[in-house]
């Protein structure tokens, strides 16, 4: 079986889509995984099927904003592949936490997952919404000691409007942190 990154750079080519690859399978590349993923995950510029080749299982996730997220070169057998940064990484995980395993899987990659850039999360937060920044920011307040938060609560906006629910999906219910102006619906329990 040859694995999802010796061919995704030569597969995305053939098929004339922009790509990166992302979410659980990005942070499993940057250290961040204590579990392998069981699917090889990348954002695309649009809509590509899912593929089940071999026994490696190709999930793509169209992304409007796929010019607009950091990406890196990353060298493999084959020769290289568009990987998502930490930071990137890291926001399309709070975009999709549904593909991820949920927020406290989310959790968890979190706090694993290394350095962060916190003005690089904010303008990547930014681009999606002051949502998204809230619900990261959230987060990372919870999970992780060592970063200066204040430009993620500026990108956040947290005076504006009513309180974001952590979980999107669930009722608008439990307290809320006017720290992020986010309504706790869900516990988030790492596995650490």
């Amino acid at each position: 079986m040859v694995p999802g990154e010796l061919f995704i750079d030569a597969m995305m080519r053939t098929l004339g889509r922009d790509y990166y690859v992302s979410l659980l399978t990005a942070a499993a590349m940057h250290g961040a995984a204590h579990q392998a993923p069981q699917v090889f995950q990348v954002m695309v510029d649009r809509h590509v099927a899912d593929r089940d080749i071999e026994r490696v299982k190709l999930r793509f996730y169209a992304n409007e904003y796929l010019d607009r997220m950091v990406v890196q070169e990353r060298q493999v057998d084959t020769g290289r592949i568009r990987l998502a940064t930490r930071e990137t990484t890291v926001v399309d995980l709070v975009v999709h936490p549904d593909v991820a395993g949920g927020l406290s899987n989310v959790a968890t990659v979190i706090a694993q997952i290394g350095d962060l850039d916190v003005p690089a999360l904010a303008r990547l937060a930014s681009v999606r919404s002051r949502s998204v920044a809230r619900r990261l920011g959230w987060l990372l307040e919870r999970f992780r000691d060592d970063l200066d938060l204040e430009p993620l609560r500026a990108a956040a906006h947290t005076e504006d409007g009513y309180p974001t629910r952590l979980v999107r999906a669930l009722a608008a219910r439990g307290p809320i942190d006017t720290g992020w102006n986010l309504q706790i619906n869900a516990p988030v329990e790492p596995d650490l």
